[in-house]
């Protein structure tokens, strides 16, 4: 299933290199291309989430789900012909950057001293992806770039998405060991969790000990103020009794 991956993925980000490549073509032309490629990677995340263990939690195989359901579709829109002018291309290819960027993003945690190294790498490539699926909608009034230039961006960053995942699945080893070397990341893991708890735990006090001495100090002057003023009016009561006398 890796194997599928892998290819799926490298359909996709070759096809949008394709596109770069042949900017001044009609998209009507590789249409039929580009939605048998989505629907391919569609049914390869499908299968990747249903019957694949992913090095990740059942949140992230939800997400995969979804996109899988929306690569299919938007394979069958483009393989129709229902979508061949910019004015409808456009749209779709931004709206779908968008949600697989914005879907790397929120998967996870956003600090990159915890994560793993290919978790910091999908946070880049998901603000990238998001950043150019934006971007798309208002290409007209900005640039203007070619409409097969901004399909080919957005392939390749799906594309890449797509090798992303690959890498993320498990392959099946012995249930002992398996299950020992999981036992070890998950262990490994709430070290690191553990440890920056501990850090903001201790700024936490340190700020809390700072606003304490800053808080005491401003009490102290006020008691002082409140003290002296109090006093003042005493000695201003006594002398205006000893006058009328």
């Amino acid at each position: 299933m890796r194997i599928f991956m892998l290819i799926s993925s490298l359909l996709m980000t070759g096809a949008g290199a394709f596109c770069i490549a042949n900017a001044n073509m009609p998209f009507i032309s590789l249409a039929a291309i580009i939605g048998i490629i989505a629907i391919i990677m569609g049914i390869a995340k499908l299968f990747v989430s249903l019957f694949c263990k992913i090095n990740a939690d059942d949140r992230v195989r939800n997400f995969v789900r979804i996109e899988a359901t929306l690569s299919i579709i938007i394979g069958i829109v483009f393989l129709s012909g229902q979508i061949v002018d910019a004015t409808g291309v456009i749209p779709v290819f931004a709206l779908w950057t968008t949600l697989e960027g914005l879907k790397s993003i929120s998967i996870n945690k956003m600090n990159c001293r915890i994560n793993s190294s290919i978790e910091n790498i999908s946070q880049i490539l998901g603000i990238i992806t998001t950043l150019v699926g934006l971007y798309t909608f208002f290409n007209e009034i900005i640039f203007d770039i070619r409409l097969l230039i901004l399909a080919g961006i957005s392939m390749m960053l799906i594309g890449l998405d797509c090798f992303k995942l690959s890498l993320q699945i498990e392959y099946k080893k012995s249930e002992l060991l398996s299950s020992t070397k999981e036992k070890l990341e998950d262990a490994k893991m709430d070290e690191k969790e553990a440890m920056e708890r501990a850090k903001e735990a201790m700024k936490d006090s340190k700020e809390a000990r700072e606003r304490i001495s800053k808080y005491t100090e401003e009490l102290i002057k006020e008691e002082t103020l409140h003290n002296k003023i109090g006093e003042s009016r005493r000695k201003s009561k006594k002398y205006s009794k000893n006058r009328d006398k």
